[in-house]
């Protein structure tokens, strides 16, 4: 399966994103920690995706979760990984 991302997209992507800096002008910075993610892909082209416990039962995202301080984006992959593996 491959995921196409296209103008129309785009265009909604664009507005996603300048909501959120209009957000954090007037909000200012809410305090979350950064947060890592990856895209997994298998031999046929599958990809793995996880679902959100405690959160809506068609609530999806790509495995990931927050970076420690001292770690790296991949580190903290590997390490959210093996501990909900």
């Amino acid at each position: 399966m491959k995921i196409v991302v296209g103008s129309e997209n785009a265009a909604k992507i664009v507005a996603i994103k300048n909501a959120f800096a209009e957000y954090l002008k007037i909000y200012g910075n809410l305090g979350y920690r950064k947060k890592s993610s990856a895209l997994i892909f298998g031999k046929d082209g599958d990809f793995l995706i996880v679902q959100l416990v405690g959160y809506g039962a068609n609530d999806w995202n790509f495995p990931g979760g927050g970076v420690e301080n001292g770690e790296t984006e991949e580190e903290a992959i590997l390490r959210d990984s093996k501990k909900n593996g």
